[in-house]
């Protein structure tokens, strides 16, 4: 089990904290609540925001998870994360 953590490396900032991606996108698109940032139309508003974290590649963390899954040393992997790093580390879900 991974949290906010294994993604920070990357570049993206943890999700609640005082200098989190919800109070960066707060202070510079004025958005009243986490969940805007998933809404449609602020993605067709600002389609940049999602392009700006897509753009990001996994860590060498999840490429390590790979490795072990590929390895048949670990069976699942489970995340709260919603940046699909895992994904793209082909991490099977």
């Amino acid at each position: 089990m991974v949290g906010a953590e294994i993604s920070t490396t990357a570049g993206i900032p943890d999700f609640r904290s005082e200098i989190g991606l919800f109070e960066q996108l707060q202070e510079k698109y004025g958005m009243k609540s986490s969940e805007e940032f998933f809404m449609k139309k602020i993605f067709l508003e600002k389609p940049e925001l999602f392009y700006q974290l897509s753009a990001i590649k996994p860590t060498l963390t999840q490429k390590f998870i790979n490795y072990l899954m590929f390895k048949n040393i670990v069976k699942h992997a489970f995340t709260q994360n919603i940046d699909d790093l895992e994904l793209k580390a082909n991490i099977p879900i």
